[in-house]
């Protein structure tokens, strides 16, 4: 596949990936608003909650600094996905028994009865996002959107 854009004096050839990357995000964003309200999920269910909606499925009760590194997401975003998702009565915090600074995140039971419809968009998302792609480039664009995301996080984004 030809480039459609000259080499930079520095050499890059990825001069629009900023374009390619907000792109990428706002078709995201619609997509799962699409789903959402097709399979009757609140509207309130913003993007990021899923995440952790399944890693808490995955490891209900889990200490929030644990969350945070195995999802790799900024504690900034984690807590206020958290908080809003506690505003909604999704989630609930408890003080940790080992660490009294800490606290467990546990999904309510309002959470855990929107899981089929929250599986059905995640499965529908996948399917979306991987058409046309085989296992080999799906794998590959997993691995280079990791760096992306750590050359954005090594940068303070």
């Amino acid at each position: 596949m030809s480039n459609q854009f000259p080499a930079s004096p520095d050499g890059a050839f990825l001069e629009d990936l900023p374009f390619q990357i907000v792109s990428l995000s706002l078709g995201f964003q619609n997509l799962i608003r699409k789903l959402r309200r097709e399979a009757g999920l609140p509207e309130d269910m913003a993007l990021g909650m899923g995440t952790l909606y399944f890693a808490l499925l995955e490891q209900d009760g889990c200490r929030m600094k644990d969350l945070g590194e195995r999802l790799g997401m900024p504690k900034g975003t984690l807590s206020g996905l958290l908080k809003r998702m506690e505003q909604r009565g999704l989630v609930e915090r408890n003080g940790c028994p080992e660490d009294g600074r800490a606290s467990r995140i546990r999904l309510t039971a309002k959470a855990r009865r929107q899981e089929a419809a929250l599986r059905k968009r995640h499965r529908l998302a996948l399917g979306i996002l991987q058409n046309g792609l085989s296992p080999t480039e799906a794998s590959r664009l997993r691995t280079l959107l990791r760096k992306v995301l750590v050359n954005l996080r090594g940068a303070g984004a």
